[in-house]
């Protein structure tokens, strides 16, 4: 427990296990909002922590609070560079926030910083379908799918990226193998092949 007659003086390596302590207590039991105050006391007391600021944008992203959570993990980025975990939870909070180039960037750190990640490649192909990039979305899906075959997700977008690039074939046995793996796609597929019909572009008239 934190003793709450402790004034700001007390800044000593114990003073920020106990405030840790105390959070981990409090998401372990579902108290959300007052483990973010709690850690809100932590990154204002030590504003260097980059573990508190990762923290706090966590729990703040997974609340629906994505723009506040943006700024607390540009901070875990900044004061934790080489944390591909903190790149990857700052990416997934921009692309909450409307922002799918920014995410991409913040992907594509994280699988640099952990090319085994199989998630950071996942990410990165959901961010750049986002924004219209269809075959920089394929790419990094069969690198998801490569290193994590059992991802249904990835192998799921990596279906999409090639259904929208007009490579159906291709397409329908990557769409299988995702089935296979979870069965509630087979009807996202379905919607999907009805609404994201790939232009084909050799019927479209050149100009005279």
């Amino acid at each position: 427990m934190i003793d709450s007659t402790a004034g700001p003086e007390r800044e000593g390596p114990a003073d920020r296990g106990q405030l840790r302590q105390h959070v981990d207590r409090l998401l372990g039991a579902g108290r959300v909002e007052e483990a973010a105050t709690a850690l809100r006391r932590l990154v204002t007391r030590y504003p260097d922590d980059g573990a508190a600021h990762l923290a706090l944008g966590t729990v703040l992203a997974s609340h629906g609070r994505a723009g506040l959570a943006v700024t607390h993990l540009n901070r875990a980025v900044q004061l934790v560079p080489h944390d591909a975990a903190a790149a990857l939870a700052c990416g997934k909070a921009r692309l909450s926030a409307g922002d799918p180039i920014g995410a991409a960037a913040m992907f594509r750190r994280a699988a640099v910083l952990s090319p085994a990640l199989a998630d950071g490649h996942f990410q990165l192909g959901v961010a750049t379908h986002k924004h219209g990039r269809h075959d920089l979305a394929l790419a990094a899906q069969a690198l998801a799918c490569q290193l994590q075959p059992a991802h249904a997700g990835a192998q799921f977008c990596r279906a999409r990226a090639l259904f929208l690039l007009g490579r159906d074939n291709e397409a329908d046995a990557a769409f299988a193998r995702s089935v296979a793996l979870d069965a509630g796609l087979r009807r996202e597929w379905s919607i999907l092949r009805r609404t994201l019909r790939p232009v084909d572009v050799s019927r479209i008239a050149r100009p005279r």
